[in-house]
């Protein structure tokens, strides 16, 4: 016994099967004790997509259909949808998935009419035992067969739409995705950054230096204490020159526009950033191969440290940290705001 209440995927039979399985479905839910038997009617979708009403027989609350050579002519799943039509009202089960599976064609069939066909000679057929009142009722069954075409157009309209929203955000996912990934790679940066100043502070407290100019496998530090930033302003590390501007535009290679921020502070950020090569496309802009800086890392600070016996009073700073080790080549550093720099230098310790 098949459940209305419930949505369900029904076996029909196998391509070319005739008379051969009995559905039940309770249909008591339909009727709900308010409509008569002659209220239903039961609407099948084939999976060529062609829909007709089907032939099926009421006894007890409980409507029968034996799918014959037509219905299971293609394989494939298809629908039912089982309908009271009574009067004005017009009420409607779930749709049921139907499956035909696949038959060896033996050759014996004759190849079945086309449904249209075959509806035809059934409502011919039945006409010749019907009363006025059914024959009124099986014209309003046509009547809501067209009105049910009519749906199936909407319908299909509709999946039209529905198509082109599900493409839209399978788009947005994918550009998602993309976003992901390029956060994945920065904080992946960060992370290594982060593990290569620990690992420069470890190696520092091991090996002291001994010498401040041959080689000690120790990276040079220097810092950038900001008192003011204003337009035009930059700040030149090795061969990357970062300006600060009020407007970001497209700077050239080895260039980056750095956005000046509502304050100081929130502006060390932001070049501290350009200088890790991070990507925020409303406050930074990169030159054309520019990402982060070749030479060093960066950090920003409002606390006071030293850099071995150089103290670094607290303020709005810049701790930069060379990424390459045992290299005594010097490194350019400079800047046109109003700041204290401390050169490139290799130190015994930091704090």
């Amino acid at each position: 016994m098949i459940d209305l209440t419930k949505a369900v995927t029904v076996f029909i039979g196998r391509r070319g099967e005739h008379h051969f399985r009995n559905l039940e479905f309770d249909v008591s839910s339909l009727l709900d004790g308010t409509y008569p038997e002659t209220a239903l009617n039961a609407i099948y979708k084939r999976p060529d997509g062609i829909a007709y009403p089907v032939v099926t027989t009421y006894a007890d609350g409980v409507l029968t259909w034996s799918p014959n050579s037509t219905d299971t002519q293609l394989v494939g799943v298809g629908q039912l949808e089982i309908r009271v039509t009574y009067g004005d009202v017009v009420g409607k089960s779930v749709r049921i998935l139907t499956i035909v599976e696949e038959a060896l064609s033996d050759g014996i069939v004759d190849p079945p009419e086309p449904p249209a066909q075959e509806w035809l000679n059934q409502v011919l057929s039945a006409l010749a035992e019907l009363d006025i009142d059914e024959i009124n009722n099986l014209l309003n069954l046509t009547y809501n067969l067209l009105n049910t075409t009519h749906n199936r157009l909407n319908q299909t309209y509709d999946l039209v739409g529905d198509n082109h929203e599900l493409l839209n955000t399978t788009n947005s996912l994918l550009n998602d995705n993309y976003n992901l990934l390029n956060s994945t790679y920065g904080l992946i940066e960060d992370m290594r950054d982060t593990l290569y100043t620990r690992t420069g502070i470890l190696l520092n407290h091991l090996h002291p230096i001994e010498t401040a100019t041959a080689p000690d496998m120790v990276s040079r530090r220097a810092a950038i204490t900001f008192s003011n930033i204003t337009n035009g302003n930059n700040v030149v590390i090795g061969t990357i020159t970062y300006t600060f501007v009020t407007a970001l535009g497209s700077p050239e290679a080895n260039n980056v526009q750095v956005l000046v921020q509502d304050t100081l502070r929130d502006t060390v950020k932001i070049i501290a950033k350009a200088i890790r090569g991070i990507d925020d496309e409303v406050n930074i802009a990169y030159g054309t191969g520019t990402k982060s800086n070749p030479i060093c890392t960066a950090y920003w600070t409002s606390q006071r440290f030293s850099i071995g016996s150089t103290t670094v009073e607290a303020g709005e700073s810049l701790f930069l940290l060379e990424r390459a080790e045992n290299v005594t080549s010097s490194i350019p550093l400079s800047s046109s705001a109003s700041a204290v720099i401390s050169d490139f230098t290799r130190s015994a310790y930091s704090r």
